[in-house]
């Protein structure tokens, strides 16, 4: 019953559009991903349509639903034309021009068979036969993403990333064949545009499954024609608490981050919900992905030995792995702000374990959790997969169960003491201090300073107890 009326929605969308427009307009055909999750019972949120005249279309169509139209190109040389329901900017259709004069023509010279399909619309909006010259329906039966030819990958590169987008979506085998093109086309990647390269990896990693398709990624080699770095790092090789190279090491810790996260519960018990709620709303899960897989990007370069202890160390490697993964973000036209956050899970991903070691101090934690705040809980989510991914020979259960349980707790604190600590307004200004002769200058700044790490640290907790402090201090100064 829901499969029905999933797909007598875009019916009866269609319908709405077209039921007006006259009946000697050119003929159009329902195209791509909405053919495809019709079949599939999908939601439709983009209708996608093709005309031999897409610009009449357009505007028959807008005429008789007092619509607006915006021109843009939706593909490389590829116009298109916008229709938008005045009342309702969500509500659109989008018109293309059909390529090489035929629809069947324009079908083969898409990229994948399941996106090959094609309706044409009757001049009411009902669909009526269906277009399938490569065989589309068979494959999405099967569920296989198989390329439609040869020249595919050729023309945008960037389409071997939407295939493994469509598998990790859809839950699909990828075809040994197309594979095997990719493997050849690969190369073709380092030329391709950073942002499109951004947006198709985004996508892929924020489904639950990504470490899957990114280990088949890895196998055709694509993944390190968009991270070169990646070959430096399956060629080091580390201490005793590791049995894998960086690279391998990379990809289980992103296995364990996709695990916590399917768990969170398990993990976080009643706090799970307030633990993922910033990271859903802000999007970042799947840049802890790509953190994960980056994490330790600076090891190939800190890499040395320790002639006393005859043990490998890398020492500085967080901020080394830093400063590569920010040349990742600009390479990839990330934004500051995910590029910032993606330097930070580098740089700090080992002081989740400092942090919460019974030793450190509680000034020490309080002023970690000022400086990376909400993004306490990305850093040990990242933390507890690298602590959980450790196998080697120096590597100990049980000790690995206790810094897991550390880091729990971590955040635990951050939400139940730190956040309101670091969150809560000054006790005093400057202005309540002058009075007590107190001038403006680095030695107020200083009192200030003091003041409120004392007031983070739950020392203060009134105005008379902060100006009493600075009395102190201004008088042993």
């Amino acid at each position: 019953m829901e499969t029905r009326a999933k797909r007598s929605r875009i019916t009866k969308i269609l319908r709405t559009w077209l039921s007006l427009i006259n009946t000697d307009s050119p003929e159009i055909y329902l195209v791509g991903g909405s053919v495809r999750d019709y079949f599939l019972a999908r939601s439709i949120n983009d209708i996608d349509l093709a005309s031999p005249d897409p610009e009449r279309t357009a505007f028959q169509i807008a005429k008789s639903k007092n619509a607006r139209i915006v021109l843009f190109t939706k593909k490389a040389d590829q116009p298109c034309y916008r229709v938008i329901d005045r009342a309702n900017r969500l509500l659109f259709l989008d018109i293309s021009q059909i390529q090489g004069g035929s629809i069947c023509f324009d079908l083969k010279q898409r990229d994948f068979t399941i996106n090959a399909m094609a309706f044409r619309v009757g001049p009411k909006g009902e669909t009526e036969e269906l277009i399938d010259p490569l065989n589309g329906l068979l494959d999405l039966e099967k569920k296989i993403i198989r390329v439609t030819g040869e020249k595919a990958f050729p023309s945008d590169p960037v389409r071997i990333l939407r295939g493994f987008r469509f598998a990790a979506e859809l839950d699909f085998t990828m075809d040994k064949k197309t594979l095997t093109e990719i493997k050849i086309h690969a190369e073709s990647l380092t030329s391709s545009p950073g942002e499109r390269i951004l947006y198709e990896l985004i996508k892929i990693f924020s489904f639950d499954n990504s470490s899957n398709f990114v280990k088949i990624m890895d196998n055709t080699g694509c993944l390190e024609k968009i991270f070169p770095e990646i070959k430096k790092m399956r060629e080091c090789f580390q201490n005793g608490y590791h049995h894998q190279n960086v690279w391998s090491h990379s990809i289980k810790v992103l296995e364990k981050c996709e695990d916590i996260i399917k768990k969170r519960t398990k993990f976080f018990g009643p706090h799970a919900n307030k633990v993922f709620e910033n990271l859903l709303s802000d999007s970042k899960l799947p840049l802890i992905k790509i953190g994960a897989l980056l994490h330790d990007a600076g090891k190939p370069q800190t890499r040395a030995l320790d002639k006393k202890s005859d043990r490998l160390t890398f020492y500085g490697h967080e901020k080394t792995g830093g400063k590569i993964v920010g040349g990742i973000a600009s390479r990839l036209r990330m934004s500051k702000r995910d590029s910032f956050f993606l330097q930070l899970l580098a740089s700090e991903h080992m002081q989740p374990v400092r942090i919460a070691n019974d030793k450190t101090s509680e000034r020490t934690r309080v002023r970690w959790f000022k400086k990376v705040k909400e993004d306490v809980v990305p850093l040990v989510i990242l933390a507890m997969a690298d602590v959980m991914s450790k196998q080697g020979p120096l590597s100990v259960e049980s000790e690995k169960k206790k810094r897991l349980k550390m880091l729990t707790e971590l955040v635990y604190e951050y939400y139940e003491k730190g956040k309101s600590r670091i969150e809560q307004k000054n006790l005093i200004s400057g202005k309540d201090i002058i009075p007590l002769g107190i001038c403006p200058g680095p030695a107020m700044g200083m009192i200030l300073k003091k003041i409120r790490e004392a007031q983070e640290l739950g020392l203060l907790k009134t105005k008379d107890e902060a100006l009493a402090m600075a009395k102190k201090l201004n008088r042993d100064n």
